[in-house]
């Protein structure tokens, strides 16, 4: 009777085992399995939250040469967000369009957060490729500065951009604005206070006491290309996703060439050059998740090409009339060129602007003209605009 009761006293202890091992297993399923500090004890938790994290956006602006299109709005006429065209892979011609002078717009969401919790982030982004040399550098990103701006500050032209679109709780009406410091170490690109804004939503703004900074890094070599922000931001409580918005501003070519001559802007690029990424070393990690912007999204300002007016000078027999005057003014520029015809009578302008409306007259001292002022569009060199005298 002895050896029946203690037999039945460890099955029932063997079977306890194996139940609090399973109850542990279904434990460790559900949860995360870590040490608790300064023990060498298991410690069982309960699940983890969402890793903190971002992913970054871009506005696909509709392709070169289509109507312009919304980026963040359901559709052309409401005003409520969606994650329409706000593209988080690279772009090329047939989504985007963004003529030198421009800017590319940026919607990055950093997801996973905590409420009342200070985050930090590193952006970084190319102004030119490679080393600065005077007159060969082609110029990509030069600055960055405010989400909605159009070419060189305007306002957009033809569509609107809403970095809360596709993010839950954020309303547009809600964001906040602090100062993106200028790049100190090389001051070739107009870059205007007014216009040179971080936006944030689920943080706390600038007349709180977390008020959200951005710092410029000075590289230690600073004609390489790459340029570096660190924006530190503060969350609201109770919130879990936080958006931060700016804008990229493509060089433009008659810019940059009118500050060291031969200098290129960004529409000479191959490739995909127009690089924004994570720099790293921040609270969201080293992944890069880079955005690219190929070369063919972005239109050169086509410059007119200089043109000449050139013909003869007669006398009222045909004959031909030298040291005439004759005076060429530019009515869009206001630039005045004269000239005096040769002994054959011939004059020429060389360098006026194609495009442009011009007046020009002739005199001489000894000659009248009826017709001695003409008025002309410059589309294209004009070879033979003759005058002849009436006596």
């Amino acid at each position: 009777m002895f050896k029946k009761i203690a037999f039945f006293a460890l099955f029932l202890a063997v079977t306890g085992l194996f139940a609090a091992t399973s109850v542990n297993a279904q434990r460790l399923v559900k949860g995360s399995l870590v040490k608790s500090a300064g023990t060498t004890s298991d410690t069982l938790l309960e699940p983890v939250p969402e890793a903190v994290g971002f992913t970054p956006a871009q506005c696909a602006n509709g392709g070169v040469g289509k109507d312009p299109e919304d980026c963040g709005y359901v559709d052309d006429v409401s005003t409520t967000g969606s994650a329409r065209n706000w593209e988080k892979g690279n772009m090329n011609g047939s989504k985007a369009h963004y003529p030198e002078g421009s800017n590319i717009h940026y919607q990055y969401q950093f997801t996973g957060l905590s409420g009342n919790t200070t985050y930090t982030f590193r952006l970084a982004y190319d102004a030119w490729e490679g080393t600065y040399v005077a007159g060969s550098t082609e110029h990509t990103i030069d600055y960055i500065n405010t989400y909605d701006r159009g070419v060189d500050g305007a306002p957009l032209d033809g569509y609107r951009v809403n970095p809360c679109g596709g993010v839950a709780g954020c309303v547009l009406a809600d964001g906040v604005q602090w100062q993106i410091p200028p790049d100190t170490t090389f001051a070739g690109a107009t870059q205007p206070a007014y216009d040179r804004f971080f936006t944030g939503w689920g943080i706390y703004g600038t007349a709180s006491g977390f008020p959200p900074t951005a710092q410029f890094l000075v590289p230690s070599n600073p004609l390489a290309g790459e340029r570096i922000y660190e924006i530190t931001f503060r969350t609201l409580p109770g919130v879990t996703t936080a958006v931060v918005a700016w804008s990229g501003h493509i060089a433009d070519s008659d810019e940059w060439d009118s500050i060291t001559a031969g200098d290129s802007g960004a529409g000479t690029q191959q490739g995909s050059p127009y690089h924004m990424r994570n720099a790293g070393n921040g609270s969201f990690g080293n992944g890069q998740q880079e955005l690219q912007l190929q070369a063919s999204a972005v239109v050169p300002i086509v410059t007119a090409a200089d043109a000449t007016v050139a013909g003869r000078v007669l006398d009222p027999y045909g004959r031909a009339v030298s040291s005439a005057k004759l005076v060429l003014t530019d009515v869009i520029t206001g630039e005045v060129k004269t000239t005096y015809t040769n002994t054959f009578g011939y004059y020429k302008f060389e360098g006026a602007q194609a495009g442009d409306f011009f007046v020009m007259t002739v005199t001489h001292r000894r000659y009248l003209f009826v017709n001695g002022s003409v008025s002309f569009s410059l589309e294209d060199s004009i070879e033979g605009l003759n005058f002849q005298a009436s006596r």
